[in-house]
């Protein structure tokens, strides 16, 4: 077979091969920026111009003059990529971060004996542009922030945060050296800062346009001109040069367009024949010279209708009402600095206590930008407020003015909020997780709703005509979010007892609870059919040697209104042992037994609080067949007919909120928890009576004996339950305890 018979995918041979190149450019290398973005034209020669996230390309066309055994390897490894495959280079002059791009073009060519030189085409076309915004996808680029008392060179590039939405229009570029201050600061009225593209160019500038107006052929004679839009002589092609641009101001006219990424509008100052137009650049291109020299090219559209996208999204905004020639306020920023745009001027000042003078008494609108902390206004004749998608804010203090529309939903990190004495007639807090006081009184709010907010321990909502309230959720979170202390207060408002659902339960927390419209505590529904329940608070103390406490037996089961039990078993009374409530020691033989006789219906639940002492098998609660609820160890069982069906670990040697549910062909149980676990198919209902700490048959001389050692606050015996998860919760929360 002939030797030239061969698969051409590879033709250098004899050589080490090589994985990555580190090139330093040669004089003519260049590389070319493109985007190719979806574009049309729409009336009046306006258009519309959508880049992707990648739509913005990087064609490099570097030259390298190389010894014949250094050409051949880097042939090769250019061969090696098979034109799929990425070629990796790092420019040692640390212009652009390292390539990684696809060779779609290489050349050699000998130029003496043993000196060749290599070109190759690398395309870049895998990259986000719009994604990274710190350290630029193309151009290598150190993110500095802007700041006071620094020494600044023209063409610098810093970055003053205060657009949080897109936070490539935070880049700014420096005019002239200058010691940066707050006097020069972007923004300020002396600023020595620019977002407009500034740099100095060639003095030959080059520009085309056309009319473009409409035209009707007429066969055989004149055409006839129409003029028949507007934006006729839009400048359709600009081409700016900047030669021999020493290697700061090339980065820093290279940085400004790829911050553009070839869609995003700017202001250019065209040469004085023509006004100041706004235009964007589809294309760029960057040539090395020699150290410290480079040619770039600048290809520029105009927008025809001169739109200039560089709004930024406020993250405060406030209304400030007629007849006030000033405004004071407080803010704290992230950063020492604010941006704020008083009546659409910017303009910026440091953190902290602030006056601004009005040039009239009308009704002023404020804006204020960047990721703000916290803000204050009182008594500043303020008619609306707004916290934006950009807010980052967590404490607002807009109390004595006259608020009479507010917007926080975009306000997720806002934890304390003070709108007392306005004139709000709605008010809608509800899913501001973060929130944790509110203080809304002396409005005239009517419809309030305030529900989902788990971390609220502060609601001050005094002296509102309150006729409809959605809240119940608020105290929801109140019990089931940690053992927290705090203040509700609703004096002089009507917000009806059915909205409360568990305010209850908070004055179990030592909670600040303020109402005249409702008496607390008082008893809503808070178990579902309750039928027994031996409870914490019913016990009184001790007298003549016996524990008095009440077994509440809804069914009518009992003897009296309290159960004695003899010395010589009744368990010990601890005064304030949980959470300073009283509980009962079992000592192993004493417990608590139940009188009467009544089956329970199809669903039942028992639920406890306990705390075990020892590792054996204990009884919290059984009926006359041993059905009910047992703690083995650290371990929650339940009993049917003596089959032990294991729910989950208890923890330690603590308090724990135990529960057991049946439907009458499941069971269900849990520990510390919301979320019930099925551990068994089959379920037999149980029967009264019953006992507390002991088997039913042992207390009353008959069965085995699995008595309970350890501490038990309260049991609850339910039928027909519906809410297992609530039941858990509100015994939990009752005892202080924290169930999630």
């Amino acid at each position: 077979m002939s030797e030239y018979f061969y698969n051409k995918d590879r033709n250098v041979t004899g050589v080490t091969p090589i994985t990555n190149l580190s090139f330093s450019p040669k004089q003519g290398s260049s590389v070319s920026f493109s985007t190719t973005p979806f574009e049309f034209t729409n009336t009046n020669k306006y258009k519309t111009r959508m880049g992707s996230l990648n739509s913005l390309k990087a064609e490099y066309n570097l030259s390298f003059g190389l010894r014949e055994t250094e050409a051949a390897q880097l042939i090769d490894y250019f061969e090696s990529r098979s034109g799929v495959l990425p070629v990796s280079l790092v420019d040692s002059s640390s212009f652009y971060h390292p390539i990684s791009g696809f060779a779609d073009e290489f050349s050699f060519s000998a130029t003496t004996n043993n000196s060749f030189d290599v070109g190759c085409k690398i395309m870049v076309d895998n990259r986000s542009c719009k994604t990274n915004w710190s350290g630029l996808s193309f151009l290598q680029s150190n993110l500095e922030l802007w700041k006071t008392g620094e020494s600044v060179r023209k063409y610098s590039v810093r970055y003053f945060d205060y657009d949080s939405s897109n936070r490539f229009n935070n880049y700014f570029y420096a005019t002239q050296d200058h010691d940066s201050s707050i006097a020069n600061a972007p923004f300020s009225t002396g600023s020595f800062w620019s977002q407009d593209l500034f740099f100095e160019h060639d003095m030959e500038t080059s520009l085309s346009t056309s009319p473009d107006v409409g035209k009707v052929d007429f066969l055989g004679s004149f055409p006839l001109r129409i003029k028949d839009k507007n934006n006729i002589h839009a400048v359709e092609n600009l081409t700016l040069s900047f030669r021999n641009a020493p290697t700061e101001k090339a980065k820093a006219v290279l940085h400004f367009l790829e911050t553009k990424f070839g869609e995003s509008r700017f202001v250019y100052q065209c040469p004085k024949i023509l006004r100041p137009k706004v235009f964007y650049s589809p294309s760029w291109r960057h040539t090395w010279n020699y150290e410290n020299s480079h040619n770039i090219e600048v290809e520029m559209v105009e927008d025809a209708v001169g739109l200039l996208n560089r709004g930024a999204n406020p993250s405060l905004s406030l209304i400030q009402g007629g007849d006030w020639s000033y405004f004071n306020f407080s803010i704290q920023n992230e950063s020492d600095l604010v941006v704020g745009a008083f009546q659409n001027e910017k303009k910026v000042f440091l953190n902290g206590a602030n006056f601004h003078n009005w040039n009239n008494n009308l009704a002023h609108r404020v804006d204020f930008f960047s990721k703000v902390r916290s803000f204050e206004a009182v008594n500043q004749g303020l008619t609306y407020f707004q916290a934006g998608d950009a807010s980052n804010i967590g404490s607002l203090n807009l109390s004595k003015n006259n608020i009479l529309d507010i917007d926080l939903t975009s306000a997720k990190k806002i934890e304390f909020i003070n709108l007392s004495q306005n004139s709000l007639n709605n008010l809608n807090l509800s899913n501001l997780s973060g929130v944790k006081s509110i203080n809304f009184e002396k409005n005239n709010i009517s419809s309030l709703n305030t529900t989902n907010l788990p971390s609220l321990t502060g609601y001050f909502g005094a002296e509102n005509p309150i006729s409809y309230s959605s809240i119940s959720g608020t105290l929801d979170a109140f019990v089931n979010y940690g053992n927290y202390s705090g203040h509700f207060g609703a004096e002089n408002s009507e917000i009806k007892k059915s909205s409360l659902g568990d305010v209850s339960i908070l004055n179990w927390r030592k909670w600040e609870i303020k109402s005249n419209n409702i008496s607390l505590p008082f008893e809503p529904e808070r178990y579902s059919l309750v039928a027994a329940q031996y409870e914490q608070e019913s016990i009184t103390g001790i007298s003549d040697g016996q524990s008095i406490f009440r077994w509440n037996d809804s069914f009518g089961n009992y003897n009296s209104s309290r159960i004695v039990v003899s010395d010589n078993a009744r368990p010990v009374y601890l005064s304030e042992e949980l959470n300073q409530r009283s509980s009962l020691s079992f000592n192993g033989n004493s417990f608590l037994l139940q009188t009467g006789n009544k089956s329970f219906s199809s669903s039942y639940g028992i639920f406890a609080v306990v705390k075990p002492e020892s590792s054996g098998r204990m009884t919290v609660y059984s009926d006359r067949w041993n059905r009910g609820l047992t703690v083995s160890g650290n371990r929650l069982l339940s009993k049917a007919n003596l089959t032990n069906n294991f729910f989950g670990e208890l923890s330690g040697n603590s308090w724990n909120v135990v529960g057991l549910y049946s439907n009458g062909t499941s069971i269900m149980g849990a520990v510390n928890t919301l979320t019930p676990t099925t551990a068994s198919k089959s379920s037999n209902n149980i029967v009264f009576p019953g006992c507390i700490g002991e088997t039913y048959e042992f207390a009353t001389g008959f069965g085995a004996s699995f008595p309970f050692i350890g501490q038990i606050s309260e049991v609850l015996i339910t039928s027909g339950v519906s809410d297992f998860s609530k039941i858990m919760r509100n015994l939990g929360a009752k005892h202080g305890l924290d169930i999630t």
